[in-house]
């Protein structure tokens, strides 16, 4: 069922469709968790009344991801199980994530992705904090920063919100 009918009489008062990108490394690809099923299925749901752009790492796509509605851009990345991120993990204080994130949105610029996100979408999603630093600065479209639970706050959170 794609919508409930409290969203079916929002929209239908809206009459409105939007093109939103969902922007971030993991999600549909074999690495991912919990925060990506959760960006899978809002995706699900919203494919019904809205077109949907998922910008994503390189890799082999789940069923789950395939099968979806949507349009899927994968871009180039190291992944957390890439021998250059496991070795950059080991020598300095970035995780793999910050690895695959910065990796990603150098890919990103590399390519011009940035300025056909801004033609191909009205909003992006960002779910991760590196990507909201890096990409909310380069594209010149609204972007949406999910911040899901965190027990603590790191020197990343930090300068998110310091």
């Amino acid at each position: 069922m794609c919508e409930t009918p409290k969203i079916r009489r929002a929209l239908s008062a809206r009459n409105a469709t939007m093109r939103i990108g969902i922007y971030d490394q993991r999600t549909g690809t074999a690495n991912a968790g919990g925060t990506e099923t959760m960006i899978r299925e809002i995706a699900r749901e919203l494919q019904c009344n809205h077109q949907i752009v998922l910008y994503t790492g390189q890799g082999d796509l789940l069923n789950e991801v395939s099968e979806l509605e949507i349009d899927i851009v994968q871009i180039p990345w190291l992944s957390k199980h890439h021998p250059l991120t496991r070795f950059t993990s080991t020598i300095s204080p970035a995780k793999s994530a910050e690895i695959g994130s910065l990796s990603m949105y150098l890919a990103g610029r590399a390519t011009g992705l940035f300025s056909r996100i801004e033609e191909e979408v009205d909003v992006l999603w960002l779910h991760y904090y590196l990507d909201n630093l890096l990409v909310s600065r380069t594209v010149d479209i609204p972007t949406v920063f999910h911040v899901p639970g965190i027990k603590q706050q790191s020197f990343r959170w930090k300068t998110m919100f310091d």
